[in-house]
């Protein structure tokens, strides 16, 4: 990515962080919906800090082999330490697919996921549902849902069932 392209994604992020936090502000209700978008457009520019900056010290997270349901990350240092390094240094890149539903102070965004070397895999990317909830402004969970409908994402998550992809992400970053 081009060090124009990546300033100008990153001075994106940081405006709509603002933006977010400026409606959290005037309605005393957190937007949780651009809050989940500022987050993206954050990981997808390669900012570590505006990729953490509206998540609350102790968040939540799971939906990926680092961080899942079963051992989840709990607080932001975990989130950075196994989850955020590796996204970052495999240039993760995320789209929202819709404008997100939102129910009180939750969201639910259908995204596509792709990241370098996710093809050793046999797939090109993945769609799932990120599912988020906002408290005092912050977030404080976040969950990936696979999407198995989706024939490429079924595809990788049957070769992480069976071995034939690793669950700590098929294609680590060298």
């Amino acid at each position: 990515m081009s060090y124009i392209r990546n300033q100008t994604l990153t001075w994106s992020a940081a405006a709509l962080t603002a933006a977010a936090l400026a409606a959290c502000a005037s309605t005393g209700q957190p937007d949780v919906v651009a809050m989940h978008h500022t987050m993206k457009i954050a990981l997808s520019a390669g900012d570590p800090a505006g990729a953490v900056q509206g998540l609350s010290n102790d968040v939540v997270f799971s939906g990926s082999p680092a961080c899942t349901d079963l051992k989840p990350c709990v607080g932001k240092d975990q989130f950075q330490e196994r989850f955020l390094k590796w996204a970052l240094a495999a240039h993760m890149k995320v789209t929202p697919l819709d404008s997100g539903t939102v129910l009180g102070d939750a969201t639910r965004v259908r995204i596509e996921v792709s990241w370098d070397g996710i093809e050793k895999s046999g797939v090109q990317r993945l769609v799932g549902f990120d599912q988020v909830r906002a408290r005092d402004g912050q977030v404080v969970e976040m969950r990936f849902i696979a999407d198995t409908a989706d024939a490429q994402t079924s595809a990788f998550m049957r070769g992480v069932a069976s071995g034939a992809t690793s669950a700590s992400y098929s294609a680590k970053p060298q």
